[in-house]
């Protein structure tokens, strides 16, 4: 009948046995074929690759080599390559039938529709199979005249070289080339998640060529990850950009189902698989996405799954379920829904069964037995079937002990265990304070945003009620958490006083139990519950500024109210702010009495008398004294107290010990302001105009330069200055020079004096009093030079003097210092020249004196220097 479209086959079979079923049969068969075909969207992929899942890979296990199926497309054709072990007999017998198969019916076989392979002539004209003995083509075309009889007419065809690893290749040649874009989106969205059901097929490759001739390669690879005893995919994605590898992990849950109703698609067993598969990341770790739902095949969007690629989702995405399932559903002709039937049902059941198993076999896992509840299933599905799946799965799980209590002991049933709010937990999801006994605490490790569906299992939350009783055997605890946690635990501490102010706020019947909690932690390290009017307890600080400690008031521990909400909370329980005169007052009267004030007490009082002293007031109270160097305590209206200044000719500098060999000074000991009072307040506080430093000096009255005079004798020079005078003269100009705008009010006629007289270095080496030096102005020096005076008494002065300097060094003159061209100088001049000569004269010297003499006739202006000269 068919002539030499006969497929060749070995001699022993006859074609008539394959090409020529019974002809109603047949019709019949190809009629509904059609129907079926052309109904639906294009499966063809799968059909493919279960076709490749049920055949036999014994050669290439031989080999060492992983069963494989590989769709390459191209603009015109797809080409399908496997290393299964080659068509038989019966294969082509089926494949050329409309509802016969090869594969035994079993557990898990779903070929039973008859249209599987016939598929591919969705998207292909010509179909040519190339296996082990057999090359032969089908040629089919919509419309066409054969009544789809060229889907079952095979048609030899010469063989072709394959690759040694290819076995059987599938050549579809496109019905509708123009649709490329089309088949390579269909490639593309293969689901990653495939090969996990796929009991023999361990890779799956896509291979996309562009008219450009740009390539995608897409494989997907299966394998465990036995360490962790999970499932791994591994997709690799090379193109022209380079190549990306992207591993996914999965738990599969398995459980066997038996007598399940009679139904005549299942006419040959009453079983079926159940497999759940679990998406985890590589911390084992609940992934949290879309899935499909699998009848060995991706099953169309029913509310609770995913859509296959060729279909859009009409559904919410709160409405998809978070694991994958696999079992042998019947689903109508096109594969793509499961109906309802008692068969289904009982699947259904089942996998609720599995779900319980699953929880069960996570609560075994490190992670996975606080997280599995993300995978439960919303009640929200609009599916008919499948949104009787999530009511099955919390009925069972309510009852089955799944969650672990804080003491991670043995599993408990959810009703026994209570919620701890948000607000009762720290960071790190640990309850605040310590359980009672027995415990109710849901473990630590579960997550606030997981307790919702954990509701639903018979979890109850925990009421403020029972929180206070557990706070209350927490205080009374020798191990409180509450006395025990430092404030720098700042997050712990807040969450604590945002729960015990929550009555206040509420204005609730727990207020008065609030009340009598012993929670206000004092600087003096006891705890006090509210106190009474007649003991009050205050806050540590007036408006930010610590209040001393040691002026006996009740003063909450300053740490704890750097915390805000601890603060309100003490506010709530009626702690006080205590005002600054009164603290003032305090202080002064600490003073006054008899009792050991340390450095730290001194700083505090000093400090706060810093910031609220009123800004008229000047002077410290008369009390008050502060501590030295040597923690001495010194009054500063009775002794001289320093800065601790490096500076050239700062107090510290003149007064200490000098050795240079040729000159010694033996140190003067004055009081130098402990340094701990300059570090107590920041170098950039400001405080009604003063710096810290400043508002030390007006009116702390510490001394920020060497004082002239003693403390209540102003005409009397200090101690300190006269040790200047006599063992650092040549600090002498430079320090009066520095100061001169303090010392020149103090500088009374006795004082001028004494300072005048005082001798400093001159040029020449020697040491002359200041009343008879000569400022070294440039001028005079050259006088000096003519007359060849080498001796003459100049001070030792800046290196920068000019003729027009006397001004910047007036307070000179004022010491009697001389600056002038006058009578007085050159009779000095006169006088050196007397010392210089007294042993041997020459004419030229007697020439000098001449010229003295007329020099000092011309500043003779008076008759008193008329009679000097006679």
């Amino acid at each position: 009948m068919f002539g030499e479209s006969w497929v060749q086959l070995p001699r022993r079979i006859q074609p008539i046995d394959i090409l020529h079923p019974p002809k109603q049969k047949l019709t019949s068969h190809l009629t509904s074929l059609a129907v079926n075909l052309y109904s639906k969207d294009t499966r063809f992929v799968y059909e493919l690759i279960q076709n490749a899942e049920d055949n036999q890979y014994t050669q290439a296990a031989a080999e060492g080599n992983e069963p494989y199926i590989t769709f390459s497309l191209y603009p015109d054709r797809i080409v399908i390559d496997s290393n299964e072990d080659g068509f038989t007999e019966s294969n082509v017998k089926a494949i050329c039938s409309t509802g016969e198969s090869t594969k035994t019916i079993t557990q898990g076989y779903i070929g039973e529709k008859g249209i599987g392979f016939k598929s591919v002539f969705k998207v292909a004209c010509k179909v040519h199979i190339q296996s082990g003995p057999f090359s032969f083509f089908f040629e089919h075309r919509r419309n066409s005249d054969d009544d789809g009889l060229g889907m079952v007419t095979p048609i030899n065809k010469p063989h072709r070289y394959l690759p040694h690893n290819v076995r059987t290749r599938i050549t579809l040649t496109l019905l509708n080339p123009d649709h490329f874009d089309q088949r390579v989106q269909e490639l593309r969205q293969l689901p990653d998640t495939l090969l996990l059901f796929l009991k023999k097929l361990k890779v799956i490759t896509q291979a996309i060529y562009f008219a450009d001739g740009t390539t995608e390669v897409v494989k997907h690879t299966y394998g465990s990850d036995d360490i962790r005893r999970l499932e791994k995919l591994i997709k690799t994605v090379t193109s022209s950009d380079g190549s990306k590898e992207t591993i996914s992990l999965f738990h599969l849950t398995r459980r066997q189902l038996e007598n399940l109703p009679t139904d005549e698609a299942r006419k040959h067993t009453n079983k079926a698989e159940v497999v759940l598969a679990f998406p985890v990341n590589e911390d084992t770790e609940p992934i949290i996405q879309q899935q499909h739902v699998f009848a060995y095949l991706p099953l169309r969007n029913a509310g609770f799954t995913v859509c296959h690629l060729q279909y859009k989702s009409t559904s919410n995405a709160k409405q998809s379920n978070q694991f994958l399932i696999q079992s042998d559903f019947i689903t109508q002709a096109s594969r793509e829904d499961v109906f309802q039937s008692p068969w289904n049902q009982a699947i259904l059941a089942g996998v609720a069964q599995a779900f319980r198993d699953a929880v069960l076999e996570f609560c075994a896992t490190k992670f996975l037995q606080y997280q599995w509840m993300r995978y439960l299933p919303s009640d929200s599905i609009s599916d008919d079937f499948w949104k009787g799946l999530g009511p099955q799965i919390y009925k069972l799980l309510e009852d089955t002990p799944i969650l672990r209590p804080r003491s991670e002991t043995c599993l408990r049933l959810p009703r026994k265990l209570r919620h701890v709010a948000n607000s009762f937990y720290d960071e790190h999801n640990r309850p605040l304070f310590r359980d009672l006994n027995p415990e109710i605490y849901l473990s630590l490790n579960y997550l606030e945003n997981d307790f919702e569906p954990l509701r639903k299992l018979g979890l109850k939350n925990m009421l403020m009620k029972q929180w206070l009783d557990i706070v209350e055997a927490d205080l009374k605890s020798s191990i409180s958490r509450m006395k025990t946690t430092p404030t720098t635990n700042i997050d712990w501490h807040t969450r604590v006083a945002r729960l015990l102010s929550s009555p206040f706020r509420k204005n609730s019947a727990n207020i008065g139990r609030v009340r009598q909690l012993p929670i206000i932690p004092l600087g003096n390290g006891l705890w006090e519950k509210e106190p009474s009017e007649n003991n009050p307890i205050f806050f540590p600080n007036h408006m930010g500024i610590p209040i001393p400690t040691d002026l006996g008031l009740r003063l909450v521990d300053t740490d704890t109210v750097q915390n805000t909400f601890r603060k309100k909370l003490f506010s709530y329980l009626k702690v006080q702010t205590s005002p600054s005169s009164s603290v003032i007052r305090l202080i002064t009267t600490r003073y006054s009495k008899k009792g050991n004030i340390t450095m730290e007490n001194s700083i505090s009082h000093l400090k706060f008398l810093y910031w609220k002293l009123p800004a008229d007031q000047t002077d410290l109270d008369d009390a008050i004294w502060l501590m030295d160097q040597d923690d001495e305590q010194v009054h500063p209206l009775e002794e001289y107290i320093y800065f601790q200044s490096e500076q050239e000719c700062g107090t510290k500098e003149l007064l200490e010990e000098i050795n240079l060999g040729y000159s010694y000074a033996p140190g003067y000991p004055v009081h130098f302001l402990n340094s701990a009072y300059i570090r107590a307040v920041s170098a950039e506080a400001n405080h009604n105009g003063k710096s810290w430093m400043a508002w030390l000096e007006s009116i702390a009255k510490i001394r920020s330069f060497l004082q002239l005079t003693r403390i209540g004798r102003p005409h009397q020079l200090s101690n300190e200055f006269k040790y200047v005078i006599e063992y650092r003269p040549e600090k002498l100009v430079g320090l009066l020079e520095q100061y001169w705008s303090s010392y020149e009010s103090l500088l009374t006629t006795d004082i001028a004096e004494e300072v005048s007289k005082s001798k400093v270095p001159s040029e020449n080496g020697t040491l002359v009093p200041l009343e008879q030096s000569y400022l070294p102005l440039p001028n005079l020096k050259n006088i000096c030079q003519v007359f060849e005076v080498a001796d003459f008494p100049f001070l030792q002065a800046p290196s920068h003097l000019s003729d027009t300097s006397i001004e910047s060094l007036s307070f000179l003159r004022r010491l009697k210092v001389r600056v002038e061209e006058n009578l007085d100088f050159y009779t000095t001049i006169l006088e050196r020249l007397r010392v210089a000569n007294s042993r041997d004269s020459s004419l030229d010297d007697l020439e000098n004196y001449l010229r003295v003499y007329r020099a000092i006739e011309q500043n003779c202006h008076t008759a008193g220097d008329r009679e000097w000269l006679q």
